[in-house]
């Protein structure tokens, strides 16, 4: 086995990962950024859920808080909204795959 090969490789990987959470943080305050602008015409009492927002900006959607008395959910998709998918980074080829 090539150590080289496989330090790189992790290095690589690690690099992919930290820049496809900013990717998805920047698309995270585009969706609060809508909330803000467009939604809370319509839904004066809401927010954009933090939980689990990673999973559902790579599934192409949000999750908005409503208040109305009782608080209930609403996904958002992404393309709604006229916000773009997020187009995360692809990770290298494993050294053993190449």
């Amino acid at each position: 086995m090539n150590k080289d090969a496989w330090y790189q490789y992790f290095t690589e990987c690690e690099a992919v990962t930290d820049r496809n959470a900013e990717l998805v943080e920047e698309k995270f305050k585009e969706c609060e950024a809508y909330t803000e602008k467009m939604l809370k015409k319509k839904y004066p009492e809401c927010g954009v859920v933090f939980t689990g927002h990673a999973e559902a900006i790579k599934a192409g959607y949000f999750t908005i808080w409503i208040d109305t008395g009782n608080v209930t959910h609403k996904n958002i998709k992404l393309e709604d909204c006229g916000i773009k998918p997020v187009e995360l980074n692809s990770y290298p080829v494993r050294p053993d795959q190449a």
